[in-house]
């Protein structure tokens, strides 16, 4: 499944992570080289794509979300 380059840096940080969750999303950013406003963008587009569940400040990574970045950072 493609994803920006943005949402590709929110998943390999995750990916470096061995559970689903829940990840704090705020303290998270500082492991990109993202803006707040890229980093706002590339959650929504993973959440949209199925790839993360977020609720409120938290994430989960989804079995599919899993599976993306497996392929991506394996």
């Amino acid at each position: 499944m493609p994803v920006s380059p943005a949402a590709h840096e929110v998943l390999g940080c995750l990916a470096a992570f061995d559970h689903s969750g829940p990840h704090r999303a705020p303290p998270l950013r500082r492991l990109t080289h993202l803006t707040e406003e890229a980093y706002r963008s590339a959650l929504h587009e993973l959440a949209t794509n199925g790839l993360v569940r977020l609720e409120n400040d938290d994430l989960w990574v989804t079995t599919l979300g899993a599976d993306v970045a497996d392929a991506a950072f394996a």
